[in-house]
């Protein structure tokens, strides 16, 4: 996979996202945009946006037992935040994965395509601080690129990092069917996983170079035992949602859910699934038979 290329230390740019000629579509793209009536020296500053669109949407620590604190999973989870840390110990912000590796952004490259404009623009560009007072049409994209963050690491087989991301934006939109559908059909795969021992091919270590509410989350995947993932995910459909809409995501979450639960209507409802989408997205994640993986390995 290139997931696994990439662990094997080779760039992405090449293998995965054809950018060889990127430089000179962007010369192109350029010289096409200096002949419009738009201001060419805002193509900096949208690819400077773009840059940082996708950032994590919140420091803060992850309100696990909320989701999945409940009498079907007593389990413990710490809510005191981090011990303060003397102002004489000041180290170097850490850099994290993101920051590090352009090309799982949901933008990538854009720190280099920058330098490419600088150079075509001879220095004369439109730099700007980052875009705090975001307007509605703004924040839609940042919020349209938070969810495609959310699905890349979901189709990348990076569970972790899909719930992870899926918690984060949850707060903010309880009512997202889609969300709460992440949020369940990673739980099932982090289980199959655990339970087929290949848990570390979808779930990173705790390390200094991830965020601190990342860290949190994997010190509870590390915790959580294959049998609790029935108790979890009961909690977690405990919590107000709105009825479920007949699409694919919601069908395939259902079939999750049931599965966890051990309920018998697990075969209905796959069933329903494989008739209703034959050559449905979640068709061999779910229903094929579990293979050893040779191709996915967990990066980062």
């Amino acid at each position: 996979s290139k997931l696994k290329t990439l662990a094997l230390g080779l760039s992405l740019n090449s293998n995965y996202h054809q950018r060889q000629y990127e430089k000179q579509a962007d010369s192109l793209g350029y010289v096409l945009l200096r002949r419009t009536t738009f201001d060419a020296t805002q193509a900096y500053r949208a690819l400077q946006l773009l840059d940082k669109m996708d950032e994590p949407a919140s420091a803060e620590r992850l309100d696990l037992a909320r989701y999945f604190g409940c009498a079907a999973a007593p389990y413990a989870y710490e809510t005191a935040p981090a011990k303060p840390r003397s102002i004489f110990t000041v180290g170097a912000r850490a850099t994290t994965v993101l920051e590090t590796s352009d090309t799982l952004k949901s933008h990538p490259d854009c720190a280099k395509r920058m330098g490419f404009v600088r150079e075509l623009a001879q220095g004369v560009v439109a730099d700007g601080p980052p875009a705090a007072a975001a307007t509605p049409d703004w924040a839609r994209v940042v919020a349209l690129s938070h969810l495609e963050v959310v699905q890349s690491w979901f189709d990348y087989d990076c569970y972790d990092h899909a719930l992870f991301e899926a918690l984060q934006l949850l707060p903010a939109q309880p009512q997202s069917a889609y969300l709460r559908s992440v949020v369940t059909l990673s739980l099932f795969e982090l289980r199959e996983h655990l339970i087929d021992h290949r848990f570390t091919e979808v779930v990173g270590n705790v390390s200094k170079h991830n965020p601190e509410n990342f860290n949190q989350l994997l010190t509870a995947l590390y915790a959580w035992k294959a049998e609790d993932y029935k108790g979890l995910a009961a909690c977690f459909a405990q919590q107000a949602a709105p009825a479920a809409p007949a699409d694919e995501y919601a069908l395939a979450a259902r079939y999750a859910a049931a599965t966890l639960a051990d309920e018998p209507a697990t075969a209905t409802l796959r069933q329903q699934y494989l008739k209703t989408y034959q050559q449905g997205k979640f068709a061999k994640l779910l229903f094929a038979g579990k293979q050893t993986s040779t191709t996915k390995k967990y990066v980062p």
